[in-house]
């Protein structure tokens, strides 16, 4: 669906509810059950509109019919979940096809889900569909024109496009799954981050370089750019792991403001160093990754297994509740009304 479609669908549901709600206000329930009857329609998982000709059958007496559309809302709102969350475990694989084959099928169903057109924009971005992801960014905005999410990743997309030094994809990244044993991966948080560092050209996966130093380990990205450092008690344990033969990979994991979080996966031993693991739970800094799959996505650096979205960007106002199941609350015109601004 492209966001000009989008706009005009959305723009004739905020119209029909308008109506619909009219029509029960002033107790005109035929009205309402017929405008309800076409909005379904017209979007066949309009669970709202599933609910408010529920109420309306009520009204009419029909109790055994609005019972069944009742449980009609019911089941669609246990299948919208299911495929939610569906699409998030796909995505902690790094099965990114996948997830944006089911996050389009949740926008068929559900077409002013905020969630699943950003969850589809991350997707494509990582499997490298520019023009794909920057659709379903622009009708994020469509949906709810303050996401910061959709806005930071637009402009990302536009830099990276103007950038010919800046890669088409994340072709460098080592955007696969690490099965890790105890102590062999863990998430960090660096330290001396300049303060104008420009992060809109640091992506999820991204690889970066571990760069010994006299006091520890430097981090740097592909172009060489200092990122920030290893706080100094994990910096100097992996200097001297690696100064005696070890070997590591490093990628971004999270990225904000004057903040970037990095996996550290050790990926050779030195037989001289078998039974000295690369990391040791006795700082705050750094957070282990025991027996764990683990698939590259931003914004957990605490739970890392348990990430709950892919974008690298924190939730904005009005967005609080992005890359979850989204839980819709069924009001009748009883009780609080509907908001158009659902939409």
């Amino acid at each position: 669906m492209n966001e000009s479609h989008l706009k005009n669908l959305l723009n004739q549901i905020k119209k029909n509810t308008k109506d619909a709600l009219k029509a029960s206000q002033m107790g005109l329930w035929e009205e309402a059950e017929q405008i309800n009857r076409m909005m379904i329609q017209e979007v066949e998982c309009d669970y709202k509109a599933y609910g408010r000709l529920a109420d309306a059958l009520m009204k009419l007496g029909k109790t055994s019919e609005a019972a069944d559309y009742y449980d009609i809302v019911t089941d669609l709102d246990k299948a919208k979940k299911d495929m939610t969350k569906k699409s998030i475990k796909l995505a902690t694989e790094s099965n990114w096809d996948a997830a944006a084959a089911i996050n389009q099928e949740i926008i068929k169903d559900f077409p002013w889900d905020l969630e699943a057109y950003n969850r589809l924009g991350k997707a494509y971005m990582e499997i490298g569909d520019k023009n794909k992801a920057t659709n379903a960014f622009k009708c994020a905005l469509v949906v709810s024109e303050n996401s910061v999410i959709a806005k930071k990743n637009l402009a990302r997309l536009d830099k990276t496009n103007n950038d010919p030094n800046k890669r088409s994809t994340n072709s460098n990244a080592s955007n696969k799954n690490y099965i890790e044993e105890s102590a062999k991966t863990a998430i960090t948080k660096l330290l001396n981050v300049p303060r104008q560092l420009d992060t809109s050209n640091l992506l999820s996966g991204d690889t970066v370089q571990l760069v010994l130093s006299s006091k520890g380990i430097k981090v740097m990205d592909q172009n060489n750019q200092i990122l920030g450092s290893l706080e100094p008690k994990v910096g100097s344990r992996l200097r001297r792991l690696i100064e005696g033969g070890n070997k590591y990979e490093a990628n971004i994991t999270s990225i904000a403001e004057n903040e970037v979080s990095i996996i550290i996966n050790e990926v050779f031993r030195s037989v001289s160093q078998v039974n000295t693991p690369s990391f040791i739970k006795k700082s705050e800094s750094i957070s282990l990754i025991p027996n764990a799959t683990i698939g590259y996505t931003l914004n957990d650096e605490t739970k890392f297994a348990d990430m709950k979205d892919w974008t690298d960007d924190d939730t904005e106002t009005g967005d609080e509740t992005i890359f979850t199941a989204d839980i819709p609350s069924f009001i009748s015109v009883q009780g609080e009304g509907y908001s158009e601004d659902d939409f």
